[in-house]
């Protein structure tokens, strides 16, 4: 692997498979009462190469807090807060999305992975160098590996699919917006 923070997540994700779960098992977590908070950073830099020339390179952040809470064993409700900073040509773009994320964590005996699928619903708004917001509706999807690799604290891996409306105030055309995939990983505690 040319990316060395991928095979450190490759090696992460395959020594909790394998190791042993004595003290870390999924009955240890998604019990009703309990509170996850966690969250995720992401740092992009992105530059295009044409005919061997360089061109402009554009810089993305990503901080995504999360809190959840257990109704009842298994099921959790979060609330996700994503914001997000573009860098490109001096020109600088801020979005942020706040969703309701409904989750169903599928316990597995004497195993320290719990699978999860969340439903994502929620609203958002971009800006850029200050100018008038874009906003609108945020539906999705997450599924989600969520390792148990100490007592009280998991290691997320996942994939998220998020269909993001971004029509400007006024606009009665059809939806203006993007689609985005992310492969994420994050990490959380749990408590009690």
């Amino acid at each position: 692997m040319k990316n060395p923070f991928a095979a450190l997540v490759v090696l992460l994700v395959a020594a909790s498979l394998v190791l042993p779960a004595s003290g870390r098992s999924s009955e240890n977590f998604a019990n009703k009462g309990q509170v996850e908070l966690g969250g995720m950073l992401n740092f992009t830099s992105n530059t295009r190469v044409a005919a061997g020339s360089t061109g402009d390179a554009s810089t993305t952040i990503a901080l995504t807090p999360f809190i959840g809470y257990f109704f009842m064993d298994q099921f959790e409700v979060g609330l996700n807060l994503q914001l997000t900073s573009t860098t490109f040509k001096g020109s600088t773009s801020s979005d942020y999305t706040l969703l309701l994320s409904p989750a169903w964590n599928f316990k597995i005996r004497n195993s320290n992975v719990t699978p999860a699928l969340a439903l994502l619903v929620g609203f958002g708004s971009t800006t850029t160098n200050g100018g008038p917001a874009a906003s609108g509706l945020s539906v999705g999807g997450r599924a989600v590996a969520k390792i148990q690799v100490v007592s009280n604290a998991n290691l997320h891996v996942g994939v998220e699919y998020l269909m993001n409306t971004r029509n400007p105030s006024g606009y009665s055309g059809s939806r203006d917006g993007n689609n985005l995939l992310n492969f994420d990983i994050g990490f959380a505690i749990f408590l009690p």
